[in-house]
């Protein structure tokens, strides 16, 4: 009596392979989520930096306000409805908001593992692509952020599992999956598009077969797509148009760090060996080996258990994705260029080198001895593997200064400066956030704009009344102010040297019968200039 054919699991090439049990991989995804937590939590206590505090000031009123006060940071609402949820439940602190963007980068790192390992049945490789997304240290960095990195980081991991699904079967399910997570992203972070936009187009394409659909009237199948596609883009025009609208009318306020200058850019954008050249490198040996060796099968032999279609994808995904954030930025259209704008590539990234190396391990390892394998020993390898990783990471974390991860912005720690002065503690400080939108905003005296350039005085770290100012206001008016006792301190976002010489401008405008002297104190790249007043008798002192 014929027996029946095992069924063939979504996403292998190979339906007599040896599954990864389920435990095993969620096992693996949630020893990868709590490491990455664990990696990521001891960056959490730093100040805000000034872009983590727009992140904080637009959830700090009502849940109505929060569009409005996004949107003048150049934002969509999306992200800080459910920031602004999760700061009622977990209180305004540094680490419990920054708390939600260590879980979405980490619950990144595990789906990177469980979709891989899922995908290609070999347990190591997905637990080296989550840890290596766990330990890079972009991901660390923007993974503690305050800021929708994180969330695209989530998404685009959940994105590389539902493309591959959908690569290798494709249905309609999975077709309107990708095409709501493509959708997700972008209203989260419009600049998304330009990384996950790409995923966006075999979906489309299912959808518009001839048999794409199971209304059998052509003219049926059409409306089926056509009213959902209006209804989303009424969607997206009403949360994000405002947004797109205004910052494309102030796009080149971006050009001081977004522009594509040269290739040095490229090449320093994601840590490219460990990601994709190493990885691919192991994958390309390995089938040059099998290959040489005679022991390579035919096309059509369903006994290959991993393609190079499964780890090329994602990295020729990333490097088609930034040569056209490259070209928007070169030609000048739009100076987007920076990693923070293609953040999603990260996830990308390591789903490809996992892949890769799980390539050259099922290439390798699998075909010396897989099916006499013992059905825990895969585990016990991948155990081993992820110890290796930490101990790497480790010796790196030795190596490399917290500087590295640490935004550096004391902002804490200069107002308590401030406030330790019993002279200066009932005065108005004058702040320069250190804003490209401040002279913008400023010239605007729209008083909700004024407000959010002051936040970093009136929020989280605040002080009693506070003065935004630019550094090149008038130093005369600056000096009688002073003079007169209704300022005596400065908190400056910018560098020692400009604080030094915007304070001995002052001093230098300074005239009547008092003589102003300054003292400097530094807090990361946050300066505090606290002034003193010399009367005429105590000059000669």
């Amino acid at each position: 009596m014929n027996q029946a054919r095992p069924s063939k699991p979504i996403g292998c090439d190979d339906a007599n392979a040896i599954s990864v049990p389920r435990w095993q991989s969620l096992t693996i995804a949630l020893v990868v989520v709590a490491f990455a937590f664990g990696v990521r939590w001891p960056f959490c206590n730093e100040s805000f930096w000034v872009d983590e505090l727009h992140s904080a000031w637009s959830v700090w009123g009502s849940f109505g306000e929060v569009a409005q006060r996004a949107a003048l940071g150049n934002q969509t609402p999306v992200y800080y409805w459910a920031l602004w949820v999760w700061r009622q439940v977990f209180g305004d602190s540094e680490w419990g908001l920054r708390a939600s963007s260590v879980l979405l980068s980490s619950l990144a790192c595990g789906v990177v593992a469980a979709g891989l390992a899922h995908q290609t049945r070999v347990l190591a490789a997905g637990a080296i692509a989550g840890m290596l997304l766990a330990i890079d240290p972009h991901s660390l960095f923007f993974g503690t952020e305050l800021r929708v990195f994180p969330a695209i980081m989530l998404i685009a991991a959940i994105t590389c599992w539902a493309w591959s699904l959908h690569h290798h079967a494709p249905t309609n399910l999975w077709a309107i999956v990708l095409l709501s997570l493509v959708t997700l992203a972008a209203l989260i972070q419009p600049t998304s598009i330009g990384v996950l936009g790409w995923a966006a187009i075999w979906p489309i394409v299912t959808l518009c077969r001839r048999d794409g659909l199971a209304a059998q009237d052509i003219r049926w199948r059409w409306l089926w797509i056509a009213v959902p596609t209006f209804v989303t883009v009424v969607v997206c025009w009403q949360l994000a148009g405002e947004v797109l609208v205004a910052a494309w009318k102030h796009r080149d306020q971006w050009a001081s760090f977004a522009s594509a200058r040269n290739w040095n850019q490229v090449e320093t954008l994601w840590r490219w060996k460990t990601l994709a050249i190493i990885p691919a490198g192991l994958a390309i040996v390995a089938a040059l080996i099998d290959r040489f060796r005679n022991r390579t099968v035919a096309a059509s032999d369903s006994s290959q258990p991993i393609r190079i279609g499964q780890w090329a994808w994602p990295i020729a995904w990333v490097v088609v994705a930034t040569a056209f954030f490259w070209t928007l930025s070169s030609t000048g259209i739009v100076t987007v260029f920076h990693r923070r704008y293609m953040i999603a590539s990260l996830p990308i990234l390591a789903w490809g080198s996992g892949a890769a190396v799980a390539h050259f391990f099922a290439t390798i390892g699998n075909r010396i001895d897989a099916r006499r394998a013992s059905r825990h020993s895969p585990f016990a390898i991948t155990v081993g593997v992820m110890a290796v990783v930490i101990m790497i990471h480790v010796v790196q974390q030795q190596r490399q200064p917290r500087s590295r991860i640490l935004r550096g912005e004391g902002w804490r720690g200069a107002v308590r400066s401030v406030q330790a002065d019993e002279n200066a503690k009932a005065k108005t400080v004058l702040l320069s956030p250190g804003l490209i939108e401040t002279e913008r905003f400023l010239a605007s005296g729209d008083a909700a704009k004024i407000r959010y350039l002051a936040f970093p005085l009136s929020g989280p770290y605040r002080v009693e009344s506070v003065e935004v100012i630019q550094l090149n206001d008038s130093p005369r008016n600056m000096a009688a102010r002073i003079t007169r006792g209704e300022v005596e301190s400065a908190i400056l976002r910018t560098s020692a040297a400009s604080a030094n010489r915007w304070a001995q401008r002052i001093v230098a405008s300074a005239g009547g019968n008092s003589k102003l002297s300054f003292r400097h104190l530094r807090f990361g790249s946050i300066e505090v200039i606290q002034f003193d007043r010399i009367p005429l008798d105590d000059r000669s002192q």
